[in-house]
């Protein structure tokens, strides 16, 4: 019996600060992962700080923590200084059954910019999922889920998705808290803005996985004012997904229809439900030469097993104590499978 086996492996092309998620073929999680940076691998001359040549996690060691090794630029000698890295590792989960993130405390939430201040950025990466737990003074998007567009720095990150959401009012505190949502494909989706228009324009608190030519239905309580909107059924026409813009365009004419708008957040305490689109099923491609061309699009379970890479191994160029790579940088990685283990 070997002491372990390759269960999974490839390159990936890094950028500094941004998280890393690699999808394994086994519903086995790995017991060891290790990544290599090819690139920086025996540098010589570049950025005179040190530079993250090889970072590995063991399932002895606690999740979301790694070791690495940084590698100086040197002409003759490049040294090597071992690290560790105690948050923002490697994570190993199956989607099923993420890891749970401690919430972290805001400050201030800005209705408009969806900019919000933090205790730290630190365990963030853009495209993480967060959700808002109490915030003061901004109800309406308490327990709501919203991605995370931006990272401006130490202290700040952005809900660029929030902006739209017609609150009207900042929050002051509250708790952001990261998950990982589940793998259906695709998910109902929150609504925080829908468009007076011959084909209304339908806006979502987090980036969505609609195509063009799916059925979507609507669920807009009264509270949010458009009830005009509830309960329709709509064709998606088209899509957009931007750093500030998360929408699709749909076969209803909203023109005429109430205004769409959050409640207070005092009218928030007394319960409504958020507003929804809720994937229906597949309607007739816009434009198909045939008229009842099926939409190939996804109603399944995508769970997996996933290796994920916290943005904390990719720092940007930085001395001992800190990972540090430059953007492009090119890494190979293995995971593997023991097939005995002794130990705790």
């Amino acid at each position: 019996m070997l002491p372990y086996e390759m269960i999974a492996g490839g390159t990936f092309v890094a950028t500094v600060s941004t998280a890393v998620e690699i999808s394994l073929q086994s519903q086995a999680p790995p017991d060891f992962f290790i990544m290599r940076n090819i690139t920086e691998w025996g540098l010589v001359t570049g950025p005179p700080a040190a530079q993250t040549i090889e970072a590995w996690w063991e399932r002895s060691m606690a999740q979301g923590t790694a070791r690495f090794i940084n590698q100086t630029s040197s002409a003759t000698a490049p040294s090597m200084i071992a690290q560790a890295l105690a948050a923002n590792g490697v994570f190993t989960y199956s989607t099923s059954n993420p890891p749970v993130f401690p919430g972290v405390a805001a400050t201030a939430i800005n209705a408009t910019t969806g900019v919000v201040t933090v205790s730290s950025s630190a365990t963030f990466a853009i495209g993480d999922t967060v959700r808002i737990v109490n915030p003061a003074g901004m109800l309406q998007v308490g327990g709501l889920a919203f991605t995370v567009t931006a990272i401006p720095d130490s202290t700040h990150i952005t809900l660029g998705y929030i902006g739209v959401a017609g609150a009207g009012v900042n929050g002051t505190t509250a708790s952001i808290v990261k998950f990982i949502p589940s793998r259906w494909t695709p998910p109902a989706k929150i609504i925080t803005n829908i468009t007076k228009a011959t084909q209304a324009v339908i806006t979502f608190s987090t980036a969505h996985s609609f195509i063009v030519g799916e059925e979507v239905s609507f669920r807009v309580p009264s509270a949010y004012g458009m009830d005009e909107m509830n309960n329709r059924l709509g064709i998606v026409q088209s899509t957009t997904i931007s750093s500030t813009v998360n929408s699709i365009t749909v076969d209803i004419d909203s023109s005429g229809f109430t205004t769409f708008a959050y409640p207070a957040s005092g009218l928030v305490k007394s319960g409504p439900s958020p507003a929804m689109a809720v994937p229906a099923g597949s309607g007739p491609y816009p434009g198909a030469v045939q008229p009842f061309t099926p939409v190939q699009d996804a109603f399944d379970n995508k769970n997996t097993q996933l290796i994920y890479l916290g943005a904390g191994l990719f720092g940007p160029t930085a001395g001992a104590g800190t990972t540090g790579i430059t953007t492009g940088d090119v890494f190979q990685w293995t995971a593997f499978k023991y097939s005995q283990y002794n130990g705790n």
